[in-house]
Parts: C-alpha cells; structure tokens; sequence
C-alpha cells in the first residue's frame, strides 16, 4: 500500500472557502501515513436455519490488496493478515468466534497497488435469535497494525411465519448448480458498481411452510428522489422449504448515480420488504461520488473558482474532471488515484456524520475534517452551565486545534476562528 507520510499536497488555485465565507491562497489536504494499518469492507446477513431455535449469521469480508502491506521476496510479492470474527451477547460474553490468516501471493508490483483486486473471506455462525453485538478485527501480519469494526446485530427468529425471507446480499458473481442451488461466490459488499458491469445481481433465501406454493416477488429501483426507475414483478415456484433466489438486473438501463433496491415478496395478504442502496459510478470516477455534477461542486476546498467553471463549462465534463484530479494524482503510475479517493471518501463521511442545516461537507466541520483528516482527540461539552456547547478537535502533530460552538442549538457547530487564521504556517 502507498507509503503515505505526514506531509502536505500543496494543489495549485486560490478558492473561496464558501461554507465559512473565508479566502485562502494555498489549497491543501493533509494526509497521515497509514503503512500496512489495513482497511476492509463487510457485510453481514442473517438466514434462516431449519428450525426456529437457532438462525445463521453469514459475515462477508472483501480487501483490496492496496490495504495490504506487500514484501518482496524471491518470486514474488507477500502478504499475511489475519482475519477475526466474533459475536458477543447483551452481556459481553463471547458466544462465537472465528480467527484466520490469509497469505497473498502476487507476481508483479502493479498488482500491490490495486484496488480492483481483493481478497474475499466468509464467515457463517448458527446462534439463537437474539440481539448481539459483532466484532471484526483485520491485523496485518508484517506491519502489526490493525483495524476494527464493532456494532449491535439483530438476529431475527425465522420458521415462525408461512412465508419469510432472508437478508439481501449484493453480488458481483453467483454460481448456481444443477439442482438450481445457488451461492454468492463474490459478494460486492459495498453495492458498488462500475460502468462495466453489465449486471447488478442480488441474492437471497425464501422460506415458506408450504412446499408447493406461488410467491410474487417484485423489485423496484428507486433513485435519489424515491422515484422508480425499474419496476418488475414475476412468480416463483417455491418447492421447498428453503429457495435461493437470484435477481439480475441490467446494469445498462441505469445512469451513474446513487439507487435503492427494493425487493418485496407476496403471497395473499402478506408481503416482505428488502431493500439495499446501490451506487453506480463511471470507470475512473470515485467510487464515494454520487454524481457528476456533485463530484464537480464538491472540489471547492482543493480548486480555484476557475477551475471549477472550466469543468462545468466542459464539452465534456467527465474528462475535465479526470483530467483535474489525474494532474494531482501523488502516484500517475498506479491505476487508482489515491488522493482522489481519500478526498471523496471524506467527502462521504463529511456527508453522514456532519449535516445539519445544509450537507455535512458544506459545515464547518465537514471542511476542517475533508482538509486535515480524523482529529487525534475530540473534547465534547454539550452541557455546559455558562456557555453554549461546544466541541475541540486537536490535531497533535500539526499542534493545531479547532472549536466548533453549536450557536443555534440545532446541532450545527461553527468555528469560532476562521480555520486559515488558525493554521497559520505549519510547524
């Protein structure tokens, strides 16, 4: 994976920062070192067992080898991590678990660097329908340095209705045997998809209590605005207790952008609902992007005004575009640009986490948090006697730190300093 090191990527332009209503002259964005500390993808389903006493956790994991830590040897190019799931009850104790370790093997540097490659794992534990709380942890074997994801899971309690149907699973492959049985072979995990998949595929179980029966089952997609884009309704046979059943849907009837899958299953009076979002976005677009003409307007802390009007008024916005982000690329001989992908990944988590009056990335927070990264500590006082509550973020390595004030009480924090006054010169 790149060695990121702490350092600033001076990008060229003067730009307005219009969230703040302040000017600035140099346009930065701050990037830690990260060497081997590895990220992954999950996804988690719930399916139905054969009895209504216990349900089955399926747990999908997918790396790309870009987060990998890669050493040269002799014949080639070596990674080694290690894998761990487990599930605690209400209580904390362990109910399940698994470890694993993974060796990667690669011929050419190139193939460290991607992140069309990845490698996949799958995890399945049969446990009692109950509330529990799910830990995965990924450490990398060279760098010893882990990440880890920790959240609340609902395993529901299947066989208790006539018709039920388990957790939709996004796939990007699935194989299906002579009988008709078919498995997620490659979970797509994140509900991402390029312009060059001709297919989006969705998985999933029936469950009936009658053998022979009709189930309707219909899919809709839904874009941005909750209107339907494709809308389609056919029956399936059920002839057993428990079917899988694969959606197909042709990725060419839909333009890049963000979309909700709805699939709903009928029989008389009863109907079930699944849903999953799906973003589909053009080859070299940034896969946190939801669209063109959001991905132009959200360059503003790393473009001046100028560059963003000669985008938009582009013959041909999307190569405008590439073009920008591909003079910043910190490394034009990998396929991915790194600098690119971080951006709209903060973008993204600007957007969850920050939004209150307007979008997370146009807040005060949003911007100092799309500029610098994570803050290393957060100081919260939302109940404070004499003052309205405020938030502080430090940054230790910059020796910096930035007050956030909630003036309205609506959750929408703004810097007491303007953030340029604040960082000053770089120490």
């Amino acid at each position: 994976m790149k060695k990121w090191i702490w350092t600033w990527i001076l990008l060229t332009g003067i730009f307005v920062v219009q969230a703040a209503g302040l000017y600035a002259q140099t346009p930065m964005i701050y990037y830690p070192e990260i060497k081997g500390a590895s990220s992954f993808y999950y996804d988690v389903i719930t399916l139905a067992t054969d009895d209504s006493t216990a349900s089955r956790v399926r747990v999908y994991t997918k790396i790309a080898y870009d987060d990998l830590q890669f050493v040269k040897q002799e014949e080639g190019y070596y990674a080694k991590y290690e894998l761990s799931v487990t599930l605690f009850d209400r209580r904390g104790n362990q109910v399940d678990g698994d470890i694993r370790n993974y060796d990667v093997a690669v011929t050419e540097f190139d193939q460290t660097n991607s992140r069309h490659d990845f490698c996949y794992s799958e995890n399945e534990f049969t446990v009692p329908p109950d509330d529990y709380e799910l830990l995965i942890s990924l450490m990398d074997q060279d760098s010893k340095k882990s990440r880890h994801w920790k959240g609340a899971l609902h395993v529901p309690k299947y066989r208790k209705k006539d018709l039920e149907m388990s957790t939709l699973i996004l796939a990007d492959s699935i194989a299906t045997d002579q009988e008709g049985h078919s498995r997620v072979v490659l979970p797509n995990v994140i509900g991402n998809y390029e312009e060059d998949n001709q297919s989006i595929l969705a998985w999933f179980e029936i469950y009936s209590s009658d053998k022979k029966d009709s189930v309707l089952v219909g899919y809709r997609v839904l874009d941005t605005e909750d209107k339907p884009v494709l809308d389609q309704k056919y029956w399936k046979i059920v002839s057993d207790s428990t079917v899988q059943e694969v959606i197909q849907i042709d990725r060419t009837q839909l333009k890049s952008g963000r979309y909700q899958l709805e699939v709903v299953l009928g029989k008389g009076a009863q109907a079930i609902k699944q849903s999953r979002n799906v973003s589909i976005h053009w080859l070299g677009m940034p896969s946190h992007a939801s669209n063109m003409d959001d991905a132009i307007e959200q360059i503003r802390y790393v473009a001046s005004g100028k560059e963003i009007k000669k985008i938009k008024q582009a013959e041909d916005k999307y190569k405008a575009f590439q073009q920008f982000w591909k003079e910043k690329d910190p490394s034009p001989t990998t396929e991915e640009n790194e600098l690119m992908e971080e951006y709209y990944r903060r973008i993204n988590h600007a957007n969850r986490n920050f939004d209150s009056m307007m979008d997370g990335w146009k807040t005060d927070r949003g911007m100092v948090y799309i500029i610098l990264g994570s803050p290393d500590d957060i100081e919260r006082h939302p109940f404070e006697i004499d003052s309205k509550p405020y938030i502080i973020w430090y940054y230790y390595q910059l020796d910096r730190q930035f007050v956030f004030v909630d003036y309205t009480g609506f959750g929408d924090y703004r810097l007491t300093r303007p953030f340029w006054e604040t960082m000053g010169r770089l120490p």
